[in-house]
């Protein structure tokens, strides 16, 4: 078993409609989601701005879609910190939409947003890596009993052990 580093900007043939109210030309369209981005944008290091921002932007240079990244890093954060608290919410204060409903198609669409959130959401992890490790090889050298999982972890990472044989 690899392990292999998170890769977070998967290949995209995004099916994304640019969401148009009644009677609203494409152009106006355009200007109020540029509006909507640069709003959001102009919170980054200040007091109030979310949790996400980072992430956000972090996608956005990578290459999604600026509503698309917004809502990836939104829904990759945990549940009960979430701000805004409801996708609804997210939509209509940070992606300059009236609803969510378009949130809603472009995931129907697009499998990939879902599995962007989801690599989003073990990032974390990586972060910690060299220190997890270390923690383990400490443990796993040590030649007691109690290192016994470790030794077994550390061996069919490095592919010494594979336990389907067993």
């Amino acid at each position: 078993m690899t392990i292999q580093r998170p890769i977070y900007q998967l290949s995209m043939n995004l099916e994304i409609d640019v969401p148009m109210e009644e009677n609203q030309s494409q152009d106006d369209a355009k200007i109020k989601s540029e509006m909507s981005r640069k709003a959001l944008e102009l919170l980054y290091g200040k007091a109030g701005a979310p949790r996400w921002i980072e992430d956000y932007l972090e996608l956005a240079k990578g290459g999604w879609p600026w509503r698309v990244a917004a809502y990836i890093a939104w829904a990759s954060t945990p549940k009960g910190s979430r701000e805004p608290k409801t996708q609804d919410e997210l939509a209509r204060f940070h992606l300059g939409l009236t609803s969510d409903r378009a949130v809603v198609t472009w995931k129907k669409k697009n499998p990939l947003i879902d599995q962007m959130v989801h690599k989003l959401q073990g990032s974390p992890l990586w972060k910690h890596r060299t220190e997890i490790i270390t923690a383990m090889v400490a443990v796993a050298v040590k030649p007691d009993a109690k290192g016994f999982q470790d030794r077994k972890l550390a061996l069919t990472l490095m592919g010494d052990l594979d336990d389907d044989k067993e």
